[in-house]
């Protein structure tokens, strides 16, 4: 297969698959997720870089040729930092990425006008993708986001052939003798051709992969999750218990069952919106007085729930001493509240419905008592 047809091809997937991530971008997902747009516009400079090769303009302008290189290496710098923005890494690639791509493109200006010459033109090109890959590898290694390791592992593997690549053709075009007509170069450089294609179509495939990851992530989270407080509703519960809990004889488990006391007054007396606020306030305390490892829920309409697995000795009584501690110090629209409290620790004999009717009637006994209290079974 001749240049011209290779760069053919490379013309029509560039810009299929640069409309194809515009619009998945647009409607598929249905938001703005900063990243695509940029890989997308990336797609289409490529489509134009490689354009008058594919039509046979390759060395009858310098300008034509200066154009062409210099679009190729912003198409490049856009689809590194796409990535940047999808990945998020500890360290921003910008300024790298804008000083590489500037000194490429002045780079190409030198020898393309002032000392024309095609074996400088490729070894400089081979050298900008190859610092761009070891960019690229950076950028998913230190992404903040925790994504699949699957499509970061596509990703990083098409970093590391370009890579390796670009290694061999710098070696191969720095020994051979000088080429005088680009179409007639030789079948090493014809592989950069197939490579393009390549990446091209794995990066619209990988970054595919990880926003639909994400978004049934989302999906998942948000129908596991209580709207209004952010806890885990009676689904994730289900699905906690189902999953992550081994509910066995070796379990060590405390669960504290709490109650907003007169919660329908409050909303009789001041509305249901400042009745959500209370529910807000309440669930925000939770948060913030619990451990990473206590399974936080909205059990009912004002009544939570908290799992505390392998607790440490007391550590279920002083989690609740902090919540009532704070509920005691909040005043929400000149609104007081107090909260009762039921804690049941698992037995040998306990399974989950047990457990939950044990720290039910400790609640239900903390209510009898007078409310605002903790009681213990």
């Amino acid at each position: 297969m001749d240049i011209s047809t290779l760069s053919i091809v490379s013309v029509f997937l560039s810009a299929v698959l640069s409309l194809s991530l515009f619009l998945g971008y647009k409607y598929m997902f249905n938001e703005k997720i900063k990243g695509v747009n940029y890989i997308s516009f990336a797609f289409f400079l490529l489509t134009l870089s490689i354009l008058p090769i594919s039509l046979g303009y390759t060395q009858t302008s310098c300008n034509i040729v200066f154009l062409s290189n210099s679009l190729y290496v912003i198409a490049v710098s856009l689809l590194t930092l796409g990535i940047s923005f999808i990945r998020i890494p500890k360290k921003s690639p910008l300024l790298s990425c804008s000083v590489i791509s500037i000194i490429t493109i002045l780079s190409f200006a030198y020898f393309t006008y002032i000392t024309p010459s095609i074996n400088a033109r490729i070894e400089i090109r081979s050298i900008f993708i190859l610092i761009m890959g070891c960019i690229g590898i950076y950028i998913n290694k230190n992404g903040q986001i925790k994504d699949n390791q699957a499509p970061l592992l596509l990703l990083n593997l098409i970093f590391s052939i370009n890579i390796i690549a670009m290694t061999l053709r710098l070696i191969w075009v720095y020994t051979e003798r000088p080429i005088i007509h680009y179409l007639s170069i030789s079948e090493v450089h014809k592989i950069a051709y197939i490579l393009v294609i390549i990446t091209i179509i794995a990066i619209s495939f990988t970054v595919f992969w990880i926003l639909t990851e994400r978004l049934i992530s989302k999906i998942h989270k948000t129908s596991i999750t209580d709207e209004l407080t952010k806890l885990y509703n009676r689904k994730g519960l289900k699905e906690f218990l189902t999953t992550l809990l081994p509910m066995n004889k070796n379990a060590s488990l405390s669960i504290i069952l709490a109650d907003i006391d007169k919660f329908k007054l409050i909303n009789d007396t001041y509305g249901h919106d400042c009745g959500d606020l209370v529910i807000e306030n309440f669930a925000k305390i939770i948060r913030e007085q619990c451990r990473n490892n206590e399974i936080c829920v909205r059990y009912g309409g004002d009544e939570f729930l908290i799992i505390s697995q392998d607790p440490p000795q007391n550590t279920s009584m002083k989690i609740t001493n902090r919540i009532q501690q704070a509920v005691s110090t909040q005043s929400i629209n000149s609104i007081t509240y107090s909260v009762s409290f039921g804690l049941a620790k698992m037995t040998v004999n306990d399974d989950w419905n047990g457990l939950m009717k044990r720290v039910d009637n400790a609640l239900y006994t903390a209510k009898a008592n007078g409310r605002d209290c903790l009681v213990q079974t």
